[in-house]
């Protein structure tokens, strides 16, 4: 069967999984942590945006890499791995009954003040109570297939309404090259380099991603065979990837351009109200409700994948322990799960009423799991499938350079973070 349409069609029917996996990034990483370091420190700190990308481009190359070579996702991959199986485990299971509850926390609370900017009648935790309660209901019942459609056309429209802001307050481009060019570390801003560093998205976004590209890969396929498939989802996933970078050069610009002058801190419940400047003072103050709208859907969007696709992981691999696969008739483990990460996160996001400090918690403490991650791709895309699919050698000493880049900013979090040093 031979592909119909005109060329314009054909094209955007190959894309998929990386304009999925670009609307995921385009969460608390850019729309915040982005837009906070160009509000706090200029344009100082865009150099590590750059970096992030750059180095950190292969290890979400990968999942779409093994999935068309092979038709399975990186969890099969490392079902794979000789000896060890148990440890690895070990090490998921750790992360994910740690890393989720800050992770849900931060999007519950951005969602939060999201919707307490647009409608202050309710407070800041009545509306984190309202958003668990009601994602909880959609979760448990399995009604949000429709809802995927429109999280991703709000995005866009996020996307294009920052855009807009940016081209109507272009900045000098003096400060945007030497911002990119010259390593520079301003006082206090370890905290916000280190959560930088985990840009563009969290590492365990590759298996996720694998998984949509092995759902893809007989569309991909289809006409051309494997290597034809091949090239058509790396192209998907650098057009994600692109976009992903240039939005977050965008966000860091508004930061530096619009909020930077005039001392805006971004602390606090109000998270949203500040944020609303970007486009307030740029675009006009009728773009207030257009904002909360699409940037509730966008992080919600966000915070309801995280609620569905973590438990769902766990589950998997729960079975891959016990031997069996695919999802259990009587899922007890997902809906506990899932209950455990909600009301967690509940309880972090209204305990603490602080958007911000989560998110720079929650995006650093993704650097964890980034190195071995790494290293279980590069196994996976150079031992588990025929060379024919293999990276480059310049490929993989991006790759390598990006484990040691990824080793170096979870001794940073250790030190900043943990330890205290510096800041």
């Amino acid at each position: 069967m031979t592909a119909s349409g005109n060329p314009v069609t054909r094209f955007a029917r190959q894309l998929g999984p990386g304009l999925i996996w670009a609307m995921v990034a385009i969460g608390q990483t850019h729309v915040i942590l982005a837009t906070y370091s160009g509000a706090r420190f200029g344009f100082s700190l865009l150099w590590v945006v750059l970096l992030a990308h750059v180095f950190t481009y292969p290890v979400f190359e990968y999942g779409p890499r093994y999935a068309v070579a092979t038709g399975g996702s990186l969890i099969d991959a490392y079902m794979r791995l000789p000896g060890l199986r148990v440890p690895m485990m070990l090490f998921f299971g750790v992360l994910l009954t740690t890393i989720p509850f800050i992770v849900v926390a931060s999007l519950l609370s951005v969602t939060a003040s999201i919707l307490a900017a647009g409608l202050p009648q309710v407070s800041f935790n009545q509306w984190c109570v309202i958003v668990t309660v009601f994602t909880a209901a959609l979760v448990f019942a399995g009604r949000y297939r429709g809802l995927e459609v429109i999280c991703i056309v709000m995005s866009g429209a996020l996307v294009l309404a920052t855009v807009a802001a940016f081209c109507l307050d272009l900045p000098d481009p003096g400060p945007v090259l030497a911002g990119a060019f010259t390593p520079v570390i301003p006082a206090g801003s370890l905290v916000t380099l280190v959560a930088l560093m985990r840009m563009p998205s969290d590492p365990a976004t590759s298996i996720m991603h694998s998984v949509w590209a092995v759902k893809k890969r007989e569309e991909w396929v289809r006409d051309g065979g494997l290597e034809k498939g091949l090239q058509k989802s790396l192209l998907d996933l650098r057009i994600g990837f692109g976009a992903s970078l240039l939005i977050a050069l965008i966000f860091l610009s508004l930061g530096a351009v619009v909020l930077h002058p005039r001392g805006v801190d971004l602390e606090g419940v109000d998270l949203a109200v500040k944020l609303s400047q970007v486009y307030t003072e740029t675009v006009g103050a009728w773009t207030f409700p257009l904002f909360i709208g699409v940037a509730f859907v966008a992080i919600w969007g966000s915070y309801y994948a995280n609620a569905d696709g973590l438990p769902r992981m766990v589950e998997q691999l729960w079975n891959s322990v016990r031997g069996r696969s695919g999802e259990s008739e009587r899922p007890s483990l997902r809906i506990g799960y899932t209950i455990a990460i909600l009301l967690g996160g509940l309880l972090l996001a209204t305990t603490l009423e602080r958007p911000l400090f989560l998110v720079l918690l929650a995006v650093s403490a993704g650097l964890i799991a980034y190195p071995l991650v790494y290293l279980l791709n590069i196994y996976a895309v150079t031992r588990l499938i025929d060379e024919r699919f293999r990276p480059s050698r310049l490929n993989l000493l991006i790759a390598y350079l990006g484990v040691v880049y990824a080793i170096v900013g979870v001794t940073l979090l250790v030190l900043v973070r943990v330890l205290g040093f510096w800041n």
